[in-house]
C-alpha cells in the first residue's frame, strides 16, 4: 500500500524526481503504453526523505498548537531541563522530574500525579513546567497554568453560557496531563472552593494524571480547600491521585545570592592582593 502511495506521489510530482543523472523510477510498458510501475532504490530513498520532511513539518505545527492550547504563560515556556539551575540541594528533584517525564506513559496508565509542596522560591513551579515542556515537545497534550488562570477562565466562560464551559471542561478532561500551579494562593470563598473541587473531580473521574504545586504544607492545604461543611473531599481526591513530593530545600534566590556574595568577596580579595 505504501508503494502505491509513493508511485502516485511520484506521478503527481514527476519533475521533483526526474533529476538526471539519477533515476528515481523504472518505466514499464503495457501494450505499448508507457506505465510507471516500480520505484528504484534511489527513488524510494528520495520519496522517504521528502515524506519524512513533510511529516516533521506537520509535527512541528502540531506542537505549536499544543503549546498555544496549554494556557501556559510565556515566562514558563523557557522552563526546560536544559535550563534547570542545578545545585546539590535540588539535584534529586531534577533527576526525579526527568524520570517522571521519560516514563510518562507508565505514569499516565497508572494515574500517578504529583503534589509538589514547599517554601516559596524552591523551584516547584520551574520543575513542573519543565515536565510540561518536555511532554509538549514530544507531542503530549498538557494544560499547565496557575489556579488563578483556571478560575479566571471559569468566570469568563460561565458568562458565555453552558456550551463554552462544556468545551473548557472537555479540554481539562482530555489533556494527558493537567498542571495546576500555586494552588492555595487564591482567595478562599465557597464559590472558589466549589470550582476547584469541580476541576479536581473532573481529573479524578477522567483517571488522568494531575500535578499540583503549592506553598502550603499538606495539612494547611487541606484546611484551605475545605468548605464550611467540613468535608475534605477536594484534598482527599488530590491525595489519592497525587504522590506528595516535599521540596524541602533552600530557596534558589538565597543560594544564588550566596554564590554572588562569595564571588564578590573573591574579587575583592584579589584586588587587595594585587
Amino acid at each position: 500500500m505504501q508503494e502505491l502511495n509513493q508511485l502516485g506521489d511520484i506521478k503527481n510530482n514527476k519533475s521533483a524526481y526526474e533529476k538526471k543523472p539519477k533515476v528515481y523510477y523504472d518505466d514499464w510498458f503495457v501494450n505499448g503504453k508507457r506505465t510507471l510501475m516500480t520505484l528504484t532504490n534511489e527513488g524510494n530513498r528520495k520519496w522517504n526523505e521528502d515524506h519524512k520532511k513533510e511529516e516533521d513539518e506537520k509535527f512541528l505545527k502540531y506542537i505549536e498548537k499544543l503549546k498555544l492550547d496549554s494556557l501556559m504563560d510565556n515566562k514558563f515556556k523557557k522552563c526546560t531541563f536544559n535550563n534547570f539551575y542545578k545545585t546539590k540541594d535540588n539535584e534529586f528533584y531534577f533527576n526525579f522530574g526527568q524520570f517522571y517525564s521519560r516514563n510518562f506513559e507508565k505514569n499516565k496508565t497508572e494515574n500517578n500525579g504529583l503534589l509538589i509542596y514547599g517554601k516559596p522560591g524552591t523551584g516547584k513551579s520551574f520543575l513542573s513546567f519543565c515536565i510540561a515542556n518536555y511532554l509538549l515537545d514530544n507531542g503530549i497534550k498538557v494544560i499547565a497554568c496557575s489556579i488563578s488562570t483556571i478560575l479566571e477562565k471559569i468566570r469568563e466562560y460561565s458568562s458565555f453560557g453552558d456550551n463554552k464551559m462544556t468545551v473548557f471542561n472537555n479540554e481539562l478532561k482530555k489533556a494527558d496531563l493537567l498542571i495546576i500551579d500555586d494552588l492555595g494562593s487564591e482567595n478562599s470563598s465557597e464559590w472558589v472552593n466549589s470550582k476547584i473541587y469541580e476541576v479536581i473531580d473532573l481529573r479524578y473521574r477522567s483517571e488522568k494524571p494531575l500535578i499540583v504545586t503549592t506553598n502550603l504544607e499538606p495539612d494547611n492545604l487541606k484546611k484551605k480547600l475545605t468548605n464550611k461543611d467540613g468535608i475534605t473531599r477536594t484534598y482527599d481526591r488530590i491525595f489519592e491521585i497525587c504522590r506528595p513530593i516535599d521540596m524541602n530545600i533552600q530557596p534558589l534566590r538565597i543560594i544564588k545570592g550566596r554564590e554572588k556574595q562569595n564571588s564578590f568577596l573573591e574579587d575583592l580579595n584579589k584586588l587587595y592582593n594585587i
